[in-house]
């Protein structure tokens, strides 16, 4: 097995999330099959050793499943690992045997997903001018621009949007303009109505494509 690059992500092979506290790791690995028969390809397989010596097992990969005998495959396997972690070295056990390489040093995380340019104001209607807010409530609008560094197409429905603030209390979004996907690649501009208590106090915007994959992003203290 050889280890032939390193990138810090934040979404699985399978575009899962990691838990709080961590990231995924991705490595690109060369393994070469010495077998009389084909080689089965398990995640778990793989390991990452980290400079504390903790180890962190594979949860993912991109390969075909199997390698022919003397045949050579080059996949992704992604690795749950802490932030502030770093990698030292790459396993691979199977059978009795353990075949180990160095790992290279990840490159950045790239975000999915980058919020820019937000502005806001607090309104007694909503962005059409005409719906009254109920007593006791405003609306809070809040513009910005939307990345969209994912490899493919992601939807930008209204459900995709929510604030946070600083008690982990999440309002939806009331009412968005703007359009309902975005490119890989593309910025789009959007606008949201979120309907709050006079005092609510966002301290984060957020975008899920989904409740559990897919990608994600937010933009933190962005509300003085």
């Amino acid at each position: 097995m050889d280890v032939v690059s390193a990138r810090w992500e934040q979404l699985s092979i399978v575009d899962m999330r990691p838990i709080s506290g961590y990231q995924f790791l991705w490595l690109k690995v060369k393994v070469t099959n010495g077998l009389a028969q084909d080689l089965i390809i398990v995640p778990m397989e793989f390991s990452v050793v980290g400079e504390d010596d903790t180890e962190y097992n594979a949860t993912d990969d991109d390969s075909l499943g199997a390698i022919p005998p003397g045949s050579s495959a080059t996949f992704n396997i992604s690795v749950e690992a802490p932030w502030g972690s770093v990698p030292k070295t790459v396993q691979f056990s199977y059978g009795n045997g353990v075949f180990t390489d160095d790992a290279p040093t990840p490159s950045a995380i790239v975000p999915d997903v980058v919020f820019s340019n937000i502005t806001y104001t607090r309104n007694d209607t909503d962005s059409s001018g005409l719906n009254q807010t109920p007593f006791g409530f405003q609306v809070l609008h809040v513009s910005f621009s939307l990345k969209n560094q994912w490899t493919k197409a992601f939807d930008t429905l209204i459900t995709s949007f929510t604030i946070v603030d600083a008690s982990n209390n999440h309002i939806d979004a009331h009412i968005k303009n703007g359009t309902d996907s975005v490119s890989s690649g593309e910025t789009m501009h959007f606008s949201i109505d979120f309907l709050v208590s006079a005092s609510y106090i966002p301290k984060v915007i957020k975008y899920d494509m989904e409740s559990f994959s897919g990608p994600y992003g937010s933009a933190n203290n962005w509300y003085p």
